[in-house]
């Protein structure tokens, strides 16, 4: 039986939704924001056979023959940010990246991105990491690239780079806040916390750096897993808003959203009651 404010309780989601949007106009969105919404658009864009066939396509015709391999590879990126620069001018606006203009960017920047590792892939296969020592490949030179045909949001643009190519820290220097609980830094985390030697005095229940501990991630996480079997079984909910939570809890639930496939998520409102939003895809 559907609860009887349910009609009430969506229209209310959405007005908020609205509200927020608008006031967000002209004010720069979130990185975190930006980041999770690229992975997101990343993974629709890995799933389309469609949009495989036409990066492939698109990306043969600016390789270059040159014998010097990293000639070569330089060349074609020149060729690509030049191309996506003329083909997308949106991507080079000195508009305020708000959440419209993050609308008309998302999809075209995640496309530069795939086309951008498929011709690092011709010459490397496996994407070198992006080190400071730069010995397989020299970042430095889609960086930029990425400043000189995209100077507004570049700084965003770099950091999902950044977010999905930067070096595992060694785990003797492994600083906690500095690494986002997400993809490949998740078994690095639970590995450092179950190897860390426990104090003589250490409460069983440890705090991370962000103030979440282990029983908040819990409930945190059984929220997300009972909103997600809501919306299985009744179709014709379409958000669910959580509890407001701290970043790194948000993040975690996201990442749980994001594995079911079925969904999304977004953070939505101002601290402290930021909180996460589920919708269907």
């Amino acid at each position: 039986m559907k609860d009887d404010n349910f009609f009430t309780r969506n229209t209310d989601d959405a007005n908020q939704l609205k509200i927020h949007f608008v006031r967000g106009k002209g004010k720069p969105i979130s990185l975190d924001y930006f980041l999770f919404t690229c992975a997101e658009e990343e993974r629709t864009v890995k799933s389309s056979t469609a949009s495989i066939l036409i990066q492939r396509r698109r990306c043969q015709t600016l390789l270059e023959k040159d014998e010097d391999q990293a000639l070569k590879l330089s060349t074609s990126l020149q060729k690509l940010f030049e191309w996506y620069s003329n083909q997308y001018p949106q991507l080079s606006s000195d508009v305020v990246l708000d959440y419209k203009t993050h609308g008309h960017i998302l999809q075209e920047f995640v496309l530069l991105k795939a086309d951008m590792d498929f011709l690092i892939r011709k010459s490397f296969k496996i994407i070198p990491e992006r080190t400071t020592e730069q010995t397989k490949f020299d970042w430095s030179l889609v960086d930029n690239l990425i400043k000189e045909h995209f100077p507004t949001y570049s700084s965003y643009m770099i950091s999902y780079l950044n977010w999905c190519y930067v070096q595992k820290p060694k785990e003797d220097h492994l600083d906690l806040r500095s690494v986002p609980p997400v993809g490949k830094y998740i078994k690095l985390l639970k590995r450092h916390k179950e190897e860390k030697p426990k104090a003589p005095n250490e409460p069983t229940i440890k705090k991370n750096n962000q103030g979440s501990d282990e029983a908040s991630e819990k409930l945190a996480l059984k929220e997300v897993s009972d909103s997600l079997e809501k919306m299985r079984q009744d179709s014709s909910l379409k958000v669910i808003t959580l509890e407001a939570q701290n970043s790194f809890i948000r993040r975690i639930q996201h990442k749980a959203v994001m594995e079911s496939n079925e969904f999304v998520s977004h953070s939505i409102g101002e601290p402290p009651n930021r909180t996460l939003q589920i919708k269907r895809k």
